[in-house]
């Protein structure tokens, strides 16, 4: 069985106004419960920084963007190429840690905005 994509199904609740759940039990009888997830965002980025993920949906394009912005700033992302490796870990932490950001190494949202995304 393949593992889940978490940082996916993170996204999928970042907007979401409530969860539904159906489950049927060995008897054949099904419950259903409704959360209401009213302050989801909050809590979604904390787990995803937690995690060192991001809750956005960015593109190759879009992070090879993030490390040419990152290294223009001298924040050693390494080269342009669109994937998030240690070194753009590591750019994307000192640029969080010199702005008073937290310092996850990913690209959040408040990060984005303070890099001028």
């Amino acid at each position: 069985m393949p593992r889940p994509n978490i940082s996916a199904y993170l996204r999928g609740l970042y907007n979401a106004e409530n969860f539904f759940i159906r489950l049927t039990d060995g008897n054949g009888q099904s419950h259903d419960a409704e959360f209401d997830l009213a302050g989801i965002q909050d809590t979604t980025e904390a787990v995803a920084a937690a995690c060192g993920w991001s809750t956005l949906d960015l593109s190759r394009d879009d992070y090879r963007a993030i490390q040419t912005l990152l290294n223009a700033g001298g924040f050693d992302a390494g080269t342009p190429d669109g994937v998030w490796g240690n070194g753009s870990r590591n750019g994307m932490r000192m640029f969080q840690e010199q702005n008073g950001l937290p310092t996850t190494g990913a690209p959040d949202r408040a990060t984005l905005k303070a890099l001028g995304v």
